[in-house]
């Protein structure tokens, strides 16, 4: 038996990245949907999927454009949230990585850390957020099986 999923936690979730420059909650939120999901799902799950369901969260925002994707001169975003309005403080993008679970290894998991950091670099000097520098919050999270094993704030 499927349980409840409460989207008022996930629209919190959401309103911290957005008001409080806060990923955690909303990694949580993911967790908790994917800790619902049979493990069968998990064989052939993989980072595009995980993605999508981040995405289909975001997007029950009205404070921020959400796009996945999205590109820009040096590469396509995962995840870009563009506030809606200027009350709105942070904007954010967001690179996401999956790591099956019976793969993971501490080697895999650090490549992966590495990956997305260079791919979050050169997003930073594009010129669409360039201009953003100061509220535009820029975030690693790396899955593991149905864990976000890994969350940081790019400075």
């Amino acid at each position: 038996l499927t349980e409840y999923i409460d989207t008022d936690e996930i629209e919190n979730a959401i309103i911290t990245i957005l008001e409080d420059g806060k990923i955690e909650p909303f990694a949580k939120e993911i967790e908790n949907l994917l800790s619902k999901m049979d493990n069968r799902i998990f064989m052939g799950l993989d980072e595009k999927y995980i993605k999508a369901i981040m995405y289909s969260y975001l997007i029950l925002t009205p404070y921020a454009m959400v796009k996945m994707e999205y590109p820009v001169e040096n590469g396509y975003i995962d995840i870009a949230m563009f506030k809606r309005y200027e009350e709105v403080p942070y904007e954010a993008i967001i690179e996401v990585k999956y790591i099956k679970q019976k793969e993971y290894t501490e080697e895999k998991l650090k490549r992966k850390i590495e990956e997305a950091k260079e791919q979050i670099e050169k997003y930073k000097k594009s010129y669409e957020l360039n201009q953003k520098n100061e509220t535009m919050k820029k975030f690693i999270i790396i899955f593991v099986g149905k864990e976000a094993k890994y969350i940081e704030e790019i400075k």
